[in-house]
């Protein structure tokens, strides 16, 4: 289960969406539309995640959109909240401070051009596609590429799901190997969800742009530095 590139370019691309906003107001549990800070092209039946804003992560919810007022502002859901997440910043009694962030994030989880693990053995097995960009020195060498953009990987708007391969060292869903600097790839506004190991990892790479993604429900990092030398 893997698409793996050496000496190449692999260029995914999906249609550019909103990808991720914040509540622009609370919502409540038993509401079944939510308010966001920002406008939105959500389609109905698109999947999205509403972040936790208490302390237990299984309070993020997994919702399907039903409709999308006409500016983008609000979402209306096939089904009413499981619990309140908050949202519309925080500001201190006397008007002084204000945390905008202190709002649930919402994530954008579908879209139109996806790496899949499949149906039947992927979640039993903890057994998940994965996209490895990788060296190619010699077969029983490991040294980072010292000559630039030697491989291209290029995503954008693109959903990764069932990926990654549980307790299996260097199996994640998207996976740059020392592959040196790179200023010709990147990774931005993707969707990764539901995965076993990890999301982005980043291993003897500099110069790659990971800008702009959703991550949700995954094991270990998000987006992983793997040396920290990165």
């Amino acid at each position: 289960k893997c698409i793996a590139v050496r000496n190449s370019v692999l260029d995914l691309h999906g249609v550019p969406r909103k990808n991720w906003v914040r509540l622009g107001a609370t919502a409540y549990w038993g509401n079944s539309s939510i308010t966001l800070d920002e406008p939105v092209d959500w389609e109905p039946g698109y999947e999205i995640t509403l972040g936790s804003t208490e302390f237990d992560m299984r309070q993020t919810e997994e919702l399907t959109v039903d409709y999308v007022s006409p500016d983008g502002l609000t979402v209306h859901l096939t089904r009413e909240l499981h619990y309140t997440h908050f949202g519309g910043g925080w500001t201190s009694d006397d008007g002084v401070y204000n945390v905008h962030e202190y709002s649930a994030p919402v994530g954008l989880l579908t879209r139109n051009v996806v790496v899949q693990g499949d149906d039947e053995n992927t979640n039993k097995e903890q057994f998940g596609a994965q996209i490895v960009l990788t060296n190619s020195i010699g077969d029983l060498d490991n040294k980072i590429l010292t000559e630039s953009n030697r491989i291209i990987g290029r995503f954008s708007n693109i959903e990764v799901r069932r990926a990654g391969q549980g307790l299996k060292l260097g199996k994640y869903p998207i996976h740059f190997h020392m592959v040196g600097s790179v200023p010709w790839s990147y990774v931005k506004n993707c969707t990764v969800h539901h995965l076993f190991n990890r999301a982005i990892a980043v291993h003897g790479v500099n110069d790659l742009r990971v800008h702009g993604n959703v991550v949700h429900d995954t094991r270990g990092h998000a987006i992983f530095l793997e040396d920290g030398t990165e």
